[in-house]
């Protein structure tokens, strides 16, 4: 699709009488401006309406999303705009970590906080929330995939389901049989201590892969892999991104216990992974990375990333398969006998990298996708942020929204452009995006993760970011995004700033919005009144991912 820019509002018909009046101006000798004498409109300028904030609030002092580099030498102090930070508790284990963030409430009705595992290192934490002034760990989770958990972790509230598979960094090429492992808990009956039910691994034939990374050849059959994953509503599907195989699977949860292999997917535009010089990373598009599915479970909504380490800037021309497939899951979803997923269409992007998080949602009954990138047009380096900035491409990652009404052929309704991620901003942001992050050195002010307060009346969008907080938006008009609130934590240190990375969780009925962020750890923060929730709001179980 190539390079979308700004999308422009709905067009308002000329009335005849201008055209007569201007024409009989013109005609009369009068001055008549060509369309051409008018300075086009920039397609990546600041568009979402900043917050409005409360008295008493620390509002940020630079840009929107930004934190100054004044701010990060004298050890940045945090900033809020109508959310309150009612508690925080940092893991036991490398506090310091960003992680991912899950949250579920057990059929005996405690609130529970679930912050992934890292690198195989530190385990999978969970914390009871129930009362949000005190948070409590109270569980670490030590099983193969849970101290590997990361962007795979996910819960599903209907059943009672905690699952992950290893997560595996996508230029990965092993055999190591930790990395190929699938966990469920029971996490229904006591969330506060989840009790294991399967840790398994799956086999599936690879003669039809691609080749890995360094060309690695894939044992036949090998066992399937992780780097994110989501379930079906229902709780009785669990979809894989394999980003390592370069496929999606779908695995049935129906018997906990016992997962069983369904489906093995293979984009059609996945052309696998290349070496670059000085080994450098190649996915030449349509790389697994995740992925929603539809609250009927018959749409899956796949993101596809592509990364070039050879280029400083995406092309702007040709091929670069990096966006969301629609999947017809209805056959998995029914469980037809030999059911496949089944190709319908492919959105591809020029402007971000590392697509991440399509999620299916209504809003005002009409269907939409919200996605976004990990990082923007300069991909994962210091040199290509500024590159981007120069070609007048938008350095960090944002949210999209695409009206999904024809499945076949989305349409991109509005693009999420914060003021850190306006190129005319860029000389603004340059000392930050030189110097870089000790912890988040390849990100900076890119969106990472989001989710809605009810995919089927969604009324917010909440996204959880790389070096710009957890922020919070008014989405009922879709193509007019309001920014409504922002929470982003004190840095302890100079020269750092936390990641808050994990997807937010939200809750209509206490005002509460739950995370989890690098440094500050699980963190519970509740809105201004009046500021959320909307007349209509809602949080209904399993429908905000």
């Amino acid at each position: 699709m190539g390079n979308e820019g700004a999308i422009p509002g709905p067009r308002t018909p000329i009335p005849r009488w201008a055209i007569s009046s201007w024409a009989t101006f013109a005609l009369a000798g009068g001055f008549l401006c060509s369309a051409s004498a008018a300075a086009p409109p920039r397609p990546y300028a600041a568009n979402v309406a900043k917050a409005v904030c409360a008295a008493g609030d620390a509002q940020e002092v630079g840009l929107q999303g930004q934190v100054t580099m004044a701010e990060r030498n004298a050890g940045y102090k945090g900033a809020h705009c109508n959310l309150t930070l009612v508690s925080k508790l940092p893991a036991e284990f490398v506090p310091e970590k960003t992680r991912m963030f899950s949250m579920v409430r057990d059929r005996a009705g405690h609130l529970c906080g679930i912050a992934s595992g890292e690198g195989g290192t530190t385990p999978t934490i969970v914390a009871d929330m129930t009362d949000p002034k005190r948070i409590v760990e109270t569980a670490s989770l030590t099983s193969p995939a849970m101290m590997r958990s990361s962007e795979a972790l996910k819960v599903n509230e209907t059943r009672g389901l905690l699952v992950s598979t290893s997560y595996v960094p996508a230029h990965s090429a092993n055999t190591n049989s930790e990395e190929r492992t699938l966990d469920v808990y029971d996490i229904g009956t006591d969330c506060r201590q989840p009790r294991m039910l399967a840790s398994v691994q799956l086999p599936f034939p690879t003669k039809s892969l691609k080749t890995g990374y360094h060309g690695f050849r894939w044992p036949d059959p090998d066992y399937v892999m992780g780097h994110e994953g989501n379930f079906a509503p229902d709780g009785m599907t669990f979809y894989v991104a394999d980003s390592n195989h370069g496929v999606h699977h779908a695995i049935d949860l129906a018997d906990p216990a016992n997962p069983k292999l369904l489906d093995t997917f293979m984009a059609p535009s996945w052309k696998g992974y290349a070496d670059g010089p000085d080994d450098s990373f190649i996915a030449f598009g349509a790389m697994p990375h995740s992925l929603s599915v539809s609250p009927d479970g018959n749409r899956g909504y796949f993101s596809i990333a592509a990364f070039d380490s050879r280029l400083e800037t995406i092309p702007q021309t040709g091929e670069w398969s990096n966006g969301f497939m629609v999947l017809d899951t209805s056959e998995i979803q029914r469980r037809k006998p030999g059911g496949r997923m089944r190709f319908i269409s492919q959105v591809a992007l020029s402007d971000g990298g590392g697509h991440h998080g399509p999620l299916s949602v209504k809003i005002n009954g009409h269907p939409y996708v919200i996605d976004n990138d990990e990082y923007g047009a300069g991909q994962l380096s210091v040199k290509g942020r500024l590159a981007a900035c120069r070609a007048g491409l938008p350095p960090s990652g944002m949210a999209r929204i695409w009206d999904i009404k024809n499945e076949r052929h989305p349409k991109l309704v509005f693009k999420l452009i914060l003021e850190v991620n306006d190129p005319k901003n860029c000389a603004t942001i340059e000392p930050e995006t030189i110097a870089g992050d000790a912890q988040w050195a390849m990100f900076l002010y890119d969106t990472h993760l989001c989710s809605v307060d009810n995919r089927e009346n969604a009324t917010v969008l909440a996204c959880g970011h790389m070096q710009s907080g957890i922020r919070v938006y008014d989405i009922r008009n879709p193509r007019r995004v309001k920014e409504i609130a922002y929470f982003n934590p004190p840095a302890g240190k100079p020269n750092r700033v936390r990641s808050c990375a994990g997807i937010p969780r939200l809750d209509a009925k206490t005002r509460m919005l739950y995370s989890y962020c690098g440094g500050a750890g699980f963190v519970a923060l509740q809105f201004k009144k009046g500021v959320w929730p909307f007349p209509g709001s809602s949080t209904p179980r399993d429908m905000q991912l």
